[in-house]
């Protein structure tokens, strides 16, 4: 009797002990995940609080740069037009439509070429827009280039200018319809991690997959994050940015 209860005790502190792991694994687990969690929130609220600080300085610095007499006058143009749309007697494609009367739009344009961009999601824009449609392009030297067809005839037309230094990246967001700065923010540089100086990036460039690794940090680390954080705060789609400029060191 005395050998069957040790047995049976043995048996119940087998299976305690095991509670007691899976009970520690598990907080521990939710411990951490919280962490992360916590980590998380607060990086993304310190981005939107620098984004909202970045407005008041973008306005600032659009001041400053037009007192210094910099010109924010751009080639874009858009207009809103409304095609014919087409019948079995009128069979024009729809590239050729759009282009005709886009160049009736336009005075001193004598000629419209159209992006590939704007070719793919032409046919399908047109029909569900009644053929009635925004355009947005540039206008040069009489040359209407066509970058965008869109339904909506408000659709916003942005510009971007993004600084690369070596630990942080700033940019800003112009709306290129007014010449606005509408957004400013900084985020540090991924690449920083391979390097804190251009020398030791050049040196991890060398190693195997290194070019690949630096242009993921730089590229899908912090320029997408920066424009789309940008883009958030001026109430815009990442897709309404037309032109992007960058300057870095080209090392």
């Amino acid at each position: 009797m005395a050998r069957h209860v040790g047995k049976h005790g043995a048996r119940h502190s087998l299976w305690g002990g095991v509670a007691v792991f899976v009970v520690i694994a598990l907080t521990g687990f939710l411990l951490s995940t919280n962490v992360r969690v916590n980590r998380t929130v607060a990086a993304t609220n310190d981005t939107a609080d620098l984004v909202e600080q970045g407005v008041d300085e973008a306005n600032q610095l659009q001041q400053d740069v037009q007192a210094a007499g910099v010109d924010f006058a751009n080639d874009f143009v858009q207009a809103v037009l409304t095609l014919d749309e087409p019948t079995l007697d009128d069979t024009m494609p729809d590239t050729e439509r759009l282009a005709r009367f886009a160049q009736d739009a336009f005075d001193g344009c004598t000629e419209v070429k159209l992006t590939y961009h704007t070719v793919k999601k032409l046919a399908k824009t047109l029909r569900e827009a009644n053929f009635k449609v925004q355009i947005t392009g540039t206008l040069t030297d009489g040359v209407l280039t066509i970058m965008d067809v869109s339904e909506k005839e408000d659709a916003p037309l942005y510009g971007c200018a993004i600084d690369i230094g070596t630990t942080t990246v700033t940019g800003v967001l112009m709306d290129l319809k007014t010449g606005t700065l509408t957004a400013k923010a900084p985020a540090g540089n991924g690449q920083i991690r391979y390097g804190a100086d251009v020398i030791n990036r050049i040196v991890e460039q060398g190693k195997p997959g290194g070019v690949k690794r630096l242009q993921d940090a730089i590229l899908k680390e912090t320029l997408l994050p920066l424009v789309a954080a940008m883009c958030k705060s001026a109430g815009i789609p990442v897709s309404r940015v037309f032109r992007v400029c960058i300057a870095s060191n080209t090392s």
